[in-house]
């Protein structure tokens, strides 16, 4: 989980590296981290450039970690 934070550091503005680190918490069933790091892509996304399938993957784990 350390190399993704520091992926984040270099790149704040990448989607896929909040996913990832998403998908982590996630499979730790840490439900409200990975939440909170889906909420985080999504607002970044709102920037305007970004990739629409990078937005959907958040959109989706964040999904799977309401169920």
């Amino acid at each position: 989980m350390t190399l993704y934070q520091n992926a984040i550091d270099l790149n704040p503005d990448e989607l896929i590296f909040y996913t990832n680190k998403a998908a982590v918490h996630f499979e730790l069933k840490e439900y409200d981290k990975c939440i909170d790091l889906c909420d985080t892509a999504i607002e970044k996304s709102k920037g305007g450039n970004y990739d629409y399938v990078k937005l959907g993957k958040a959109l989706a784990r964040k999904a799977l970690a309401y169920l």
